[in-house]
């Protein structure tokens, strides 16, 4: 019923889902292929390198937009998310899951689910293209910002709260620093609120946890106080919650949103500041 596409295809997908399900929710791509090349068994075509591509990289990219529409998962610059729509679907078949992931892109964006095969290759070569170069190019900025030090990337958040319009007279030198990596604030004197109080984890590879955040809560002493923890990597969901749920005005910044804020405020940054990470923007016609 299923072209040997279709069938890696629902394969790896069916699999990367249950691997976010296992993972709390969430992975990152290059995290994810790792893993599906672990637990799954490829044919010598599924492993073929086409067009400097191996040939599943290309389906778990083509298919995953399918699986978007369907709203089983959700993908962020390198990281997917399992949805509950998703985690419900894996109490389903491979083939159930691929079929409703395929009508949904069907009837979102038009494509064709050929009845013979019921093989379906979402957008055209050349979008395809695009967001593969995307998804590189965002894997090449977590790299880069993974091999740097910890104190190196406490030096890059320090360079974006300047290009956010931030001072900060305080920038923890090694050694202990007393829960506090970093001081900003909105004038060279302290003296307008909120004072933020930074805490910096370089950990590209693994999750903040609670304590984390509870440690910096409890270092909020003042009124006017404002925390923000930035890490490298993620943040587990009792971090994130502990952030909402408390008394204090607590912001996180994930991997993810970093990247994000790095290329926003780049071109505010100072000679200096560039030299930490240095980028190239590159623009395309979108019509």
């Amino acid at each position: 019923m299923y072209s040997r596409t279709a069938q890696c295809g629902m394969k790896v997908m069916f699999a990367a889902m249950r691997i976010l399900q296992e993972e709390g929710g969430s992975c990152r791509l290059s995290d994810l292929r790792s893993r599906l090349a672990e637990c799954l068994d490829f044919s010598s075509w599924e492993k073929e390198v086409v067009n400097g591509s191996v040939r599943w990289h290309n389906f778990l990219s083509w298919f995953s937009s399918c699986y978007v529409a369907a709203g089983f998962i959700r993908k962020q610059r390198g990281t997917w998310y399992l949805t509950d729509e998703g985690a419900a679907c894996l109490s389903s078949s491979e083939s159930d899951a691929f079929d409703k992931a395929n009508e949904a892109y069907k009837e979102g964006s038009g494509g064709s689910v050929p009845a013979s095969s019921g093989d379906v290759l979402p957008g055209s070569e050349a979008s395809f293209t695009l967001g593969e170069m995307k998804e590189r190019a965002d894997e090449g900025l977590r790299a880069a910002i993974a091999s740097r030090s910890p104190y190196e990337f406490q030096d890059m958040v320090a360079a974006l709260l300047h290009a956010m319009g931030y001072f900060t007279p305080f920038v923890a030198p090694k050694g202990k620093d007393g829960g506090v990596d970093v001081l900003a604030f909105h004038d060279p004197l302290g003296a307008t609120i909120p004072r933020v109080k930074v805490q910096v984890k370089h950990t590209p590879s693994s999750s903040v946890s609670v304590e984390v955040v509870r440690q910096l809560v409890g270092l909020l002493n003042r009124d006017g106080d404002a925390g923000l923890v930035v890490t490298s990597g993620l943040f587990t969901s009792e971090a994130h919650r502990a952030a909402r749920e408390s008394h204090r005005s607590v912001r996180l910044i994930d991997g993810d949103e970093f990247v994000d804020l790095w290329i926003r405020y780049y071109s505010k940054m100072s000679e200096e500041d560039k030299e930490l990470l240095r980028i190239t923007p590159v623009y395309f016609v979108n019509e």
